[in-house]
């Protein structure tokens, strides 16, 4: 038998997306046309070569947590990017990379 939750627990109130996914999702399932825009969600398939690119990568053991700002390496090619693009010095430490809007505006409102 489980242990129920504690009262504090209880009282949180869920992300208020996800309440409206799961309302959009009960509409559909009636047979509601939903057009899906309520987590940012692509409505296609992931490209070929970036499935080849993750299996790679967890092939050669990358199955570890990045930082939660972004892996370094990768917010160095994009500010070099801005530089060679657009004649822009942007600190790398400026540059987040996350796997959602939600997560990003946690990191930037601390």
């Amino acid at each position: 038998m489980a242990l129920p939750y504690s009262a504090r627990s209880r009282a949180i109130e869920p992300f208020h997306v996800m309440a409206l996914l799961a309302r959009a999702n009960e509409l559909q399932a009636a047979g509601h046309d939903v057009i899906h825009l309520e987590i940012g969600e692509p409505d296609f398939t992931t490209a070929e070569p970036i499935i080849k690119a993750g299996q790679a990568a967890l092939s050669a053991g990358k199955t570890r947590y990045t930082a939660a700002r972004g892996i370094p390496e990768l917010r160095g090619a994009i500010s070099g990017f801005y530089q060679q693009r657009y004649g822009l010095d942007i600190d790398p430490e400026r540059i987040m990379i996350t796997p959602g809007g939600s997560g990003a505006l946690l990191l930037t409102s601390r």
